[in-house]
């Protein structure tokens, strides 16, 4: 089931609640997989679909709520002003340094608007594949 959730987290903000991966935290980036579950996005070698948005609240063990734009905040030590990336290293998690390693994904996700908030962007018009 998937509900939509005016006034979450950030004031006004849209967020909608899915079914997720046991191992799904807060401000993960996710995609959805074809069952309609947020999994943790990847940018390591292999297939991987695009991000689509971050876990702005975790309800339960198997349920979260999706934010797909505006702002997040609870993050730790965000360079203010940078592009953010999907990490090639830890699944769900954001780096200010875009992979660069054979077969991994460049996917820009969101931009830090300050140390501990972002911007959510994700981009899948800039993913591509290292070579």
């Amino acid at each position: 089931m998937v509900t939509v959730n005016i006034g979450g987290a950030g004031a006004g903000d849209p967020d909608v609640t899915f079914p997720k991966d046991v191992t799904v935290a807060l401000n993960d980036a996710v995609f959805i997989d074809g069952a309609g579950v947020m999994m943790k996005a990847f940018a390591g070698p292999g297939p991987t679909p695009p991000t689509v948005g971050f876990v702005s609240v975790v309800n339960s063990p198997t349920s979260g709520d999706l934010r797909t734009e505006k702002t997040l905040g609870g993050f730790v030590g965000l360079p203010t002003g940078a592009p953010l990336y999907l990490s090639d290293t830890v699944p769900g998690a954001i780096t200010p340094t875009p992979p660069s390693a054979p077969g991994t994904v460049v996917q820009r996700v969101a931009i830090a608007i300050s140390p501990t908030t972002i911007l959510i962007e994700p981009t899948d018009t800039e993913r591509t594949v290292n070579g």
